[in-house]
């Protein structure tokens, strides 16, 4: 039944264009009414590699943090920085850094 499922899924023209055009996790998320067993199957075999990238990419971080900081004692701040997902603003940080400073 599976395999029946797979290959209506697979044919349908309006199910590629949403594959092609969206993320793999809000395509898989539409078709989970339709196809629950193939969802199930598919983030079973696609979770592994996004959470393996995930833990190689944070170890190359860490690694390069701590060659680049090989002196210092503590890199912990750094590293929550750089194992983020969000880019922080660091203009504004500084400027109301500068602004708390000033008024001291």
């Amino acid at each position: 039944m599976d395999y029946e499922n797979l290959i209506e899924l697979s044919s349908d023209t309006q199910l590629e264009a949403k594959f092609r055009k969206f993320s793999l996790i809000i395509f898989w998320s539409d078709v989970f009414d339709e196809y629950p067993n193939l969802v199930k199957q598919a983030i079973r075999i696609v979770l592994p590699f996004a959470t393996t990238y995930l833990c190689e990419a944070g170890f190359s971080k860490y690694v390069a943090t701590k060659i680049k900081y090989r002196n210092k004692l503590d890199a912990a701040s750094d590293m929550r920085v750089q194992l983020l997902n969000l880019t922080p603003n660091f203009k504004r940080i500084f400027e109301s850094k500068k602004q708390v400073c000033s008024s001291h």
